[in-house]
């Protein structure tokens, strides 16, 4: 075989072996090199400003490909020593792809000393749902020259959107700061050509024939001019209104200066509008400016842009947004928590590439290896300092806001208050839920129960029930006597405020005790042992439907009593006891009682167990002392 074509079949082998998720892997320091001819290569340093492509060779793994486009990228970053560059593979050759990629973009960092903020907060938006590029960091060389560590970053085009939506005949915009300063979502009129091509740049279809802005114009009509009564409405149409928000409340938590609510206007997204719709959807740019300062005040500039200060007006949208703050907190993690763990290990994973790495620089520019080693570790070791304090500092800002924190609960938090914990809970029994910011103080219910208590509402099947019992953590509520068993939806709302929705096993009957006492009411134990014979009293919950029931949250009858419908049994010291009454309490919520007393032969000890029996369940053994 001639050796020119073995040596293409072996690339073309090798290139099969990988994959762009391999390009992107960030477990792992990447190496591409570049191979160019260094009077071009001088051209695109002397010419560093511009755009012009130069023809290149890139290499990674064994992979080359040849004639790729190469220019100088960024705005404020670009560098005659370093230049950040966008390689576009069929720039030059138009069906060429490497590994199914068309281009990708290598970011220098020199204003970013830590060398790792893109590469920690686009993960995050990935985690929160906000479709974000791959990025991971890559040594890369020149023409054998190392030209030292850069970003590697996936770039927003046709693949990026083929893999996050499934779909690339939409239209994308890249936001074009420089071509309109400090723009805010302003009503410039109704011709769409007053927002694109300036300052919504329109990247994709880049066909002139297929220009269509005109949506986009309909969109910033309404963030300007539409009812408060029918913004919400109408904007849907247009924007993912929750993806927007979440994309807001990472970049308002990881302190960007240079996003959306800059200073300075709007900067740094594209904006998508998929295919045969109006709807469009944020995708975040360029976050080398994240992490800025842990006290800084993501807020401030909320009122000055149009769309946000029509969504902070919103009373509905406003609370969806605050939380969504909270959220990203919560997936980034304080001090220990995921991110921070992050960054130790971005850091480990790079610190020796960046300790050589000679061209990366200090406060003021170009500076000796030593000067800029100092400045990484310093820089890296802040971003942890950050994700330390960002968590209260953001807490305080969002009090200084008036926002109140939803009610927090998770699946399985709700159990017999009985203490029983198999995840089933009866009719007409007390439930406990458990979260956070459940309520605003302690309260007791008085009798009878009601549905909402101090703001506080829980809703079963959608329907409020009886509360017993609110703090910030723990709610106590009687399950209704019309709950059917089965599956119900269950959610907590304070001041209006809703939790997320949780599911709650409803069964016939879940027995469980809540304490044993003898006749005389106090508790069976070691200093008061219960002897064969002695009537007890067991409180207990869930045993099931009862004859003459009194209302949900209402007092039990006591002539006659509420009975217990089904058979009860109980089993002392594993010997049966002869139960005298089974049913609710009377004069009390939602409690049952069970009179027992004790068989003869039970043996004497400190832990004698107790077990209550009905309709086929039975609770979890109770222990008394026996003598």
């Amino acid at each position: 075989m001639h050796r020119l074509t073995m040596l293409t079949l072996l690339a073309a082998s090798a290139a099969l072996a990988q994959t762009a998720a391999d390009f992107f892997d960030d477990k792992a320091m990447q190496e591409i090199r570049i191979t160019i001819d260094p009077a071009t290569w001088q051209r695109l340093l002397f010419n560093y400003r511009g755009n012009d492509y130069y023809q290149c060779d890139i290499t990674w793994r064994g992979v080359t490909v040849r004639g790729v486009g190469i220019r100088v990228s960024g705005r404020t970053t670009r560098d005659p020593q370093k230049p950040s560059l966008r390689v576009d593979i069929n720039r030059f050759t138009q069906s060429q792809r490497f590994l199914g990629l068309t281009s990708f973009v290598l970011l220098n960092n020199i204003k970013d000393f830590s060398m790792m903020k893109e590469r920690l907060i686009m993960p995050l938006f990935n985690r929160v749902g906000v479709a974000a590029p791959r990025e991971t960091s890559a040594r890369l060389n020149v023409n054998e020259a190392s030209l030292g560590v850069f970003t590697l970053v996936e770039a927003t085009d046709k693949g990026f959107l083929t893999r996050v939506f499934n779909e690339d005949n939409g239209f994308l915009y890249e936001y074009d700061y420089d071509s309109r300063g400090a723009y805010r979502f302003e009503w410039l009129g109704p011709e769409p050509r007053l927002y694109s091509p300036s300052p919504f740049e329109q990247k994709i279809p880049d066909d002139p024939l297929k220009i269509d802005p005109k949506p986009l114009a309909e969109m910033i009509d309404i963030i300007n001019n539409a009812p408060d009564v029918d913004f919400e409405r109408r904007l849907a149409e247009y924007l993912d209104i929750r993806k927007f928000l979440t994309l807001m409340a990472v970049e308002v938590y990881m302190a960007e200066f240079d996003g959306i609510l800059s200073d300075a206007g709007m900067n740094n997204f594209y904006l998508y509008r998929f295919a045969n719709k109006k709807l469009s959807q944020f995708i975040p740019k360029d976050k080398d400016n994240s992490f800025t300062l842990s006290d800084y005040d993501g807020f401030k500039n909320a009122n000055a842009n149009r769309l946000m200060r029509r969504i902070m007006l919103n009373p509905g949208l406003r609370q969806i947004f605050l939380d969504k703050v909270l959220e990203a907190g919560a997936a980034a993690g304080g001090e220990g928590g995921w991110l921070f763990t992050e960054a130790d290990r971005v850091y480990n994973l790079i610190q020796a590439e960046v300790k050589r790495d000679t061209l990366k620089r200090c406060q003021l520019g170009p500076c000796p290896l030593a000067e800029s080693n100092a400045w990484f570790d310093q820089a890296a070791g802040y971003l942890k300092t950050f994700l330390s304090e960002r968590p209260a500092i953001i807490r305080a800002q969002l009090a200084r806001l008036g926002y109140t924190a939803p009610p927090s609960i998770s699946q399985g938090s709700a159990v017999s208050a009985a203490g029983v914990l198999t995840g089933s809970v009866a009719p007409g029994s007390i439930v406990s839920l458990y979260g956070t910011n459940l309520a605003a103080e302690v309260r007791f219910a008085p009798a009878p129960f009601p549905v909402t208590l101090n703001g506080t509402r829980v809703l079963v099947g959608g329907t409020p029930v009886p509360l017993a019992y609110i703090s910030p953590t723990q709610i106590n509520f009687q399950l209704p006597w019309e709950t059917p068993p089965g599956t119900a939806t269950l959610r907590a709302e304070m001041n209006s405020i809703q939790s997320s929705v949780i599911n709650l096993n409803v069964t016939p009957v879940a027995p469980g005790i809540f304490v044993i006492v003898n006749a005389a009411g106090g508790l069976v134990n070691s200093d008061s042992p219960a002897a064969a014979g002695d009537v007890l009293v067991i409180y207990a919950n869930g045993l099931g439907p009862v004859l003459n029931r009194p209302g949900s949250g209402q007092l039990s009858p006591g002539g006659p009593p509420a009975t217990v419908a089904s058979q009860v049994q109980v089993n002392i010291g594993g010997l049966p006891a002869q139960v005298q009454f089974a049913g609710l309490s009377p004069g009390l919520i939602a409690l049952y009682q069970v009179n027992v007393a004790v068989p003869a032969g039970v043996a004497p000890g400190d832990s004698t167990p107790v077990v209550i029996s009905t309709g086929g369940a039975a609770t979890p053994p109770t222990t008394i002392a026996t003598r």
